[in-house]
């Protein structure tokens, strides 16, 4: 996900403006400290798409909805598509959190290419990192797909490959 999702809910102050610069969207959030949590939560987000096939954004957050348990988020991605018919992109999240062995860290990246226009495939993999104490293995996934497309009509194929799912070592 990129700046957009943002921590909201009841009470919360949502500002997005995209008419500074040409391309720019900044989002700000506010949601005051409701019962129990220790503080309020606030978190920035920009987002660039000012370069015709280029999309890139950056957002952190510090969300205090549990008490003495604040986590920050961080979460970059660019994505590129070309007139040729590839495409990619990548995302890298970060999550630190107070409570311990709770912290993780996101990377994923994925390609397509539009091969004329009936036939496409694609590619992705991710990883998801746990806290060393955590006692998690990390989560790898990895995708390859193929469609063909006639009008209405497409007839899709794909292979997914999760290991340690949530970080259980034995649940692949």
């Amino acid at each position: 996900t990129g700046p957009t999702n943002q921590q909201t809910g009841d009470d919360s102050l949502i500002y997005t403006n995209s008419a500074m610069v040409d391309g720019l969207t900044v989002m700000l959030n506010y949601k005051p400290s409701e019962s129990g949590a220790s503080d309020s939560t606030t978190g920035y987000g920009v987002a660039f798409s000012g370069i015709e096939g280029l999309n890139i954004g950056a957002a952190q957050e510090d969300n205090n909805t549990t008490a003495n348990a604040t986590v920050e988020n961080t979460v970059f991605y660019a994505t590129y598509a070309t007139e040729m018919g590839l495409s990619v992109g990548i995302q890298v999240n970060e999550s630190d959190s107070q409570t311990a062995n709770s912290d993780t860290d996101f990377e994923a990246w994925g390609v397509s290419y539009q091969i004329n226009e009936d036939i496409a495939v694609s590619y992705g993999s991710s990883k998801v990192e746990f806290e060393s104490g955590a006692s998690k293995s990390d989560q790898e996934a990895d995708a390859i797909g193929i469609s063909w497309t006639n009008g209405s009509m497409s007839i899709t194929a794909s292979r997914h490959d999760i290991q340690n799912v949530a970080g259980a070592a034995t649940d692949d």
